[in-house]
């Protein structure tokens, strides 16, 4: 299985097509990138986390919990969006979520904006509304430690 090894922002492979969960673990290789939305936005993030690169991670209620050695994560609760389906001729709604990452300095947070984007600093209070205004305000924290960042 593989390990939890994230990847800077800067440093990630711009021709991976991945999404935020990718990102956020550090992972390229898998084609699995979502979250079960049935199930809790908690469960489902847990479960992809053993499916995708496993080890130990425990759910926070703050950032001011996690450990220095620990990266964050921010995972957004679904969010319906719809979306113009070309085969069906009409809109769709779809479920969506997002996941956030905040690197070991303890300060910069980083994302993946869009399957197609590459990776992203969230530099600003406008960076933080724009992702309320698009994901909403609920949310779950967890902390891990990396085995071997690059």
């Amino acid at each position: 299985m593989p390990k939890f090894c994230p990847i800077p922002a800067e440093d990630y492979y711009p021709e991976v097509r991945t999404n935020c969960l990718a990102f956020a673990l550090g992972v390229t290789h898998a084609d699995d990138f979502n979250l079960n939305d049935e199930l809790p936005i908690a469960e489902a993030f847990v479960q992809a986390w053993k499916r995708l690169v496993g080890g130990e991670i425990r759910q926070i209620l703050s950032v001011d919990e996690a450990e220095p050695s620990e990266y964050i994560f921010k995972v957004y609760d679904y969010t319906p969006f719809r979306q113009w389906h070309p085969f069906l001729e009409c809109y769709v709604t779809y479920m969506d979520f997002h996941v956030v990452r905040r690197e070991l300095d303890g300060t910069t947070w980083v994302h993946k904006p869009g399957w197609n984007e590459p990776p992203a600093k969230i530099n600003s209070k406008e960076d933080w509304d724009d992702l309320s205004e698009e994901f909403g305000s609920k949310y779950v924290l967890f902390a891990a430690k990396s085995e071997g960042a690059v």
